[in-house]
């Protein structure tokens, strides 16, 4: 039974019967035909959904290329898509008096959810894709959190995506300006950076551990009873 459902559909959720699976064909299909109006908070979800199944389907897979790619990378004037090879340039990020693309107005949070997805799928995003959200985020790195950065570098590492030294310089500044952050994220942090054989500078690395260790000691029984016995004295 495991491969007759496995065979029906490329991305059904396990949970669907196969009395369900024609309307999830039909869901898909309709996706397909309308992704690329979609808002960009919905293309996060959309790959988040996808990266969480493991599987897309391969038409909707090169729709949502698609779509990523007109949303960040910008286009050269007037020049014709199917000239995609030369439009990259996308790590010097939009020439001046070009509006941005739309991308750039993605929050961080729908962001690292492209990225996310894209990873969990083994998406090939192409270094021009990759480069020009690279440059998107830094024009919005002060607005990300310690698990949007986690889990964009997380899915980089995944990808073996090479990062661009302003990218990479954004990130390590945004992360010595955080005074908070889960156990959880700084470890995939240096998971990370370590899978992309990236070392920290030594400030980062202390900042990280200095992070972590007041996290710990924070949340440790034995802090908080001598704290409640210190108190009550």
């Amino acid at each position: 039974s495991s491969s007759s459902s496995s065979s029906s559909s490329s991305a059904s959720p396990r949970s669907l019967n196969s009395t369900h699976l024609h309307t999830w064909d039909r869901v898909l299909e309709r996706l397909g035909d309308r992704v690329e109006a979609l808002p960009t908070w919905s293309i996060g979800a959309v790959m988040w959904a996808f990266g969480r199944l493991s599987s897309v389907p391969p038409r909707l897979r090169d729709r949502l290329h698609s779509t990523l790619s007109h949303l960040f990378v910008p286009t050269s004037s007037s020049s014709s898509s199917s000239s995609s090879s030369s439009s990259p340039r996308a790590g010097a990020g939009v020439s001046e008096g070009r509006a941005k693309p739309a991308g750039y107005t993605m929050k961080p949070s729908h962001m690292t959810n492209v990225l996310w997805g894209a990873a969990r799928l083994r998406m090939a995003l192409g270094s021009p894709l990759e480069r020009a959200m690279q440059q998107a985020a830094i024009d919005t790195m002060e607005s990300f959190e310690s698990q949007s950065i986690a889990n964009s570098l997380w899915a980089f590492a995944n990808m073996r995506t090479e990062m661009t030294s302003d990218y990479l310089g954004a990130v390590l500044s945004r992360i010595q300006g955080l005074t908070r952050m889960e156990p959880r994220h700084a470890s995939n942090m240096l998971w990370a950076l370590a899978t992309l054989r990236i070392k920290p500078p030594a400030a980062v690395a202390s900042h990280l551990i200095d992070l972590l260790l007041h996290k710990y000691s924070s949340s440790s029984p034995s802090s908080s009873s001598s704290s409640s016995s210190s108190s009550s004295s």
